[in-house]
């Protein structure tokens, strides 16, 4: 008998310090940041089973002066501990073209971020998300060092 196959989840990526305040409201809420006057605020899940590249910070390089987007050690470092993503299933998201116009993110605005998401090796077809909160005990929890190798976070540890 064939084992059965893995569920492939959505994964909401962030840093370590954001989860105090995410186990205190016991759920993701949608981000109002850096969003147009007319867009509803969004939770970005992607497929990427590793890291989604967009959801590294931009940083600007103390050698060059430069804006780059920060390495995995750096995203680990600026976090204060592991990286972290909430896992739940696609299913229960939106796929990235009715999201984009259910958000009412604008032609020109989303085209720019396909452009900067692709800039840097993201996907666009991996991405999801929800315009509502999503409840922390939805989703699979879990942190990384590395952006490689991604364990449970109750007993992960706060690496």
């Amino acid at each position: 008998m064939k084992a059965p196959a893995p569920v492939l989840l959505a994964w909401h990526y962030t840093i370590h310090d954001k989860r105090a305040a995410i186990d205190a409201a016991g759920e993701l809420r949608p981000a109002d940041a850096f969003i147009g006057a007319n867009e509803r605020p969004v939770i970005w899940f992607s497929l990427n089973q590793r890291w989604e590249p967009t959801a590294s910070k931009g940083i600007i390089d103390a050698k060059t002066g430069a804006r780059r987007t920060a390495t995995i050690a750096e995203m680990v470092e600026l976090g204060g501990g592991p990286l972290l993503r909430y896992g739940i299933a696609p299913r229960l998201l939106l796929p990235s073209n009715e999201l984009r116009l259910r958000a009412r993110i604008s032609g020109r605005m989303w085209r720019g971020m396909v452009a900067s998401g692709r800039a840097i090796g993201a996907n666009p077809s991996d991405w999801f998300g929800s315009l509502q909160p999503v409840a922390v005990a939805q989703c699979v929890v879990q942190v990384s060092t590395d952006g490689r190798t991604w364990v449970d976070a109750a007993t992960g540890g706060e690496g």
